[in-house]
């Protein structure tokens, strides 16, 4: 009789004599949250296993002299070039961030840098220095970065919204 009566106040509660449902169609906003919350986790990792998986291939299919431009949040992009969007949200990654990886997966022969750069970020600068280990660089006004990578093979777009912080980095041949 008990086991009765919880069933007939769950199908009073839910109006009607249908069984009760997986889903409430109500909304409880912590429950929302945390379903919402977890669904778009899995959503960012499925779509950065897609960009990981983009990257990769992208590294792997590079020719002697290619260009790979790694480039910030806002750096316009021909119609025709792949773009690998690792944006997360603003700020994340860094040029930095993506170039350290980039750089320990090619063998690089030199890198384009803007002339800018020094000026507008020291540090960013510094580890743009540090990540190329002593490879040849090249200092071009910002406007020719975007001349030249209109060549690039690829770019690898990142979260970063700092000035000038765009590398074009230029493969070395086996």
């Amino acid at each position: 009789d008990d086991v009765t009566l919880l069933q007939s106040a769950v199908l009073d509660q839910q109006s009607g004599n249908r069984t009760t449902g997986l889903v409430h169609t109500g909304f409880d906003d912590s429950t929302l949250c945390t379903a919402v919350g977890v669904c778009l986790q899995f959503l960012d990792f499925c779509s950065q296993q897609d960009h990981f998986q983009q990257l990769i291939q992208a590294l792997a299919g590079l020719g002697q002299n290619d260009y790979l431009v790694i480039a910030n949040a806002a750096f316009p992009v021909d119609a025709g070039i792949p773009v690998i969007d690792l944006s997360l949200i603003e700020g994340l990654p860094t040029l930095e961030q993506v170039l350290d990886v980039v750089a320990s997966e090619l063998e690089l022969d030199s890198a384009i840098t803007p002339s800018e750069l020094p000026g507008a970020d020291a540090a960013c600068d510094a580890a743009v220095a540090a990540a190329l280990e002593g490879k040849k660089r090249k200092e071009v006004m910002y406007e020719q970065v975007k001349v030249l990578a209109k060549h690039a093979r690829a770019v690898v777009r990142t979260g970063d919204c700092r000035p000038y912080a765009s590398i074009i980095l230029l493969a070395a041949g086996l």
